[in-house]
């Protein structure tokens, strides 16, 4: 993951800082990569001061009503029951659906673990998840900054690295970077506009997710949206894993009927996804 962020970052980097100086001969290289990284970094910082609240009281909401979500779905599984006893009738042939659904804690997300033995007073039910989702925010936002200074060293010295790494073209292996150099340039600026296209798709996946989401009246939709965000990243999968957790919400807010518009209303986004961006 370091590896693969350091590249990702260094290759939005370059591209950028070539765009300007192409443009703006005069300036200085190094101001320019400078002035870039302070720019994005303050752009993340302020965006996570504007939406990291909002998620969190969405994320808090999202506590509070776990129970009565809980209590919805089950409620709806009971109703399909009554009401299309052939087909639960295949899908739940035990009846035990609802009372698995009844009986699940947050707490059953989490792995166990034989050194979680009450070392702080907390909520039983959601600070061990609360705490895990802490220490993984942590070692990204870790890996993260340690990319983005590995990056910007790299291109603050892009002129002198690219000097050396061509002065191997003279060197005993010679011979052996000729052969390799043009696959491994033509391999990396591909992946480099595959990740630069799937970020842009990310955004817009999720911009409009959050859009759909608010004129459905689905609560949590800050929330629901980042995971769009995320699982944008995780091919085919990604589209099952995050529209499960918005049908969820959406099942005890407006019954089967807001399920069935939130699906359609994530093939439309994946459709002009799919066809037009």
């Amino acid at each position: 993951p370091f590896l693969l962020l350091t590249f990702i970052i260094s290759y939005a980097g370059h591209s950028a800082t070539h765009a300007i100086t192409r443009r703006f001969p005069r300036w200085p290289r190094r101001v320019v990569v400078s002035s870039l990284f302070v720019a994005g970094l303050g752009a993340l910082i302020g965006l996570g001061f504007l939406l990291g609240p909002l998620v969190q009281t969405e994320q808090r909401h999202f506590v509070q009503r776990f129970p009565e979500l809980r209590e919805g779905i089950a409620h709806a599984v009971d109703a399909a029951h009554r009401d299309h006893t052939g087909l639960m009738q295949a899908l739940d042939p035990d009846h035990s659906l609802a009372a698995d659904v009844r009986s699940f804690k947050l707490s059953d997300l989490r792995p166990a673990r034989a050194s979680d033995g009450g070392g702080l007073p907390l909520i039983a039910d959601v600070s061990p998840l609360v705490l895990d989702f802490a220490r993984l925010a942590v070692r990204i936002l870790g890996t993260f900054l340690l990319s983005v200074l590995f990056s910007l060293l790299v291109l603050l010295d892009f002129a002198r690295i690219q000097r050396e790494v061509e002065a191997i073209r003279t060197s005993r292996i010679g011979w052996l970077y000729r052969e390799v150099r043009g696959t491994v340039v033509e391999f990396s600026a591909i992946l480099g506009k595959v990740i630069e296209a799937q970020v842009v798709i990310a955004v817009i996946n999720t911009v409009l997710t959050f859009v759909g989401l608010a004129l459905l009246g689905v609560p949590s939709k800050f929330l629901l949206s980042t995971l769009v965000f995320f699982c944008s990243f995780i091919p085919v999968l990604g589209v099952f894993l995050s529209t499960i957790p918005i049908c969820l919400v959406a099942l005890p807010t407006g019954g089967l009927a807001l399920v069935l518009k939130c699906i359609g209303m994530v093939l439309v986004v994946h459709a002009v996804e799919a066809y037009v961006v």
